[in-house]
């Protein structure tokens, strides 16, 4: 990873926290849901990533980011649950446990389908 491509991550990281605390604490809090899921280590990711590899490769990973897509939801709906239960450290920990377990299911179910192999 080159110093640009760490220091871009790091001002789009930095830059989208920033904006979730100031919609979150504004009018517009529901705002503040869209920009916590707005891909900027993504696009980022991906951009540095083209340079790389082949167009074929990054087709085939941007395929495998699509059909890992539900982990997200897990993570996000195991969030939700557990937000009233528990602290939200707590709440956290855990939500990232259900989604690792989802992830690794997916994983499973990928190499059962043979999903990579297209």
């Amino acid at each position: 990873m080159s110093y640009t491509e760490a220091l871009l991550r790091f001002v789009a990281g930095g830059s989208l926290i920033l904006l979730v605390s100031l919609l979150g604490k504004s009018k517009f809090a529901y705002l503040a849901s869209i920009a916590v899921l707005f891909p900027a280590v993504t696009v980022a990711g991906y951009y540095f990533l083209s340079f790389d590899v082949s167009t074929m490769q990054l087709k085939a990973i941007i395929f495998n980011s699509l059909y890992y897509v539900p982990t997200t939801m897990v993570f996000l709906y195991a969030l939700y649950r557990f937000v009233g239960t528990m602290p939200m450290h707590k709440s956290l920990v855990f939500a990232l446990g259900f989604w690792f377990l989802a992830a690794l299911g997916t994983t499973a179910l990928g190499n059962y389908f043979e999903i990579w192999k297209r």
